[in-house]
């Protein structure tokens, strides 16, 4: 007699499974780009922005200690609203969204009007996504395939 223990079945069937039915590690994927570019915002230098001028002008910076701001290097945070306006939304089929809501993010994300580019989402000028950011996703997705192993 022949015992024969298929051990690939199972595995390819879960694969199969999580490749079909993909929004759990698209959430995930969403959440580390929300969470980074949330980090960009803030702070000295961020966690996964494009280098910024990070001087400001003494003009800037006596309006900053104006408004109970003591800082002298650039961020995109003052009252919180752009940072609160990121958001993943929820996955639809193959694919997510992550968005800026706020008036103002188009004017730092793409230097609209007089305001010198401050991407905060975590993308080259080539428009890729930072090595940074791919190494992340990469771990989510790592992470969900050994989940299944």
């Amino acid at each position: 007699m022949e015992i024969i223990q298929d051990d690939w079945t199972p595995l390819l069937e879960k694969l199969k499974a999580e490749i079909a039915e993909p929004t759990v590690m698209l959430q995930q994927i969403g959440q580390v780009i929300e969470q980074t570019a949330k980090e960009n915002i803030g702070g000295m230098d961020g966690t996964d922005r494009p280098e910024w001028k990070q001087e400001l002008s003494p003009g800037h910076i006596r309006k900053l200690k104006r408004m109970g701001i003591n800082r002298d290097y650039a961020t995109l945070e003052i009252a919180g609203d752009l940072k609160n306006s990121i958001k993943a939304q929820e996955p639809d089929g193959k694919s997510i969204t992550i968005t800026a809501s706020d008036y103002k993010a188009s004017f730092h994300q793409l230097g609209e009007g007089k305001n010198p580019i401050r991407t905060f989402f975590p993308v080259t000028p080539e428009g890729d996504l930072t090595e940074r950011t791919q190494r992340e996703i990469s771990e989510v997705i790592e992470a969900r395939l050994d989940r299944i192993s």
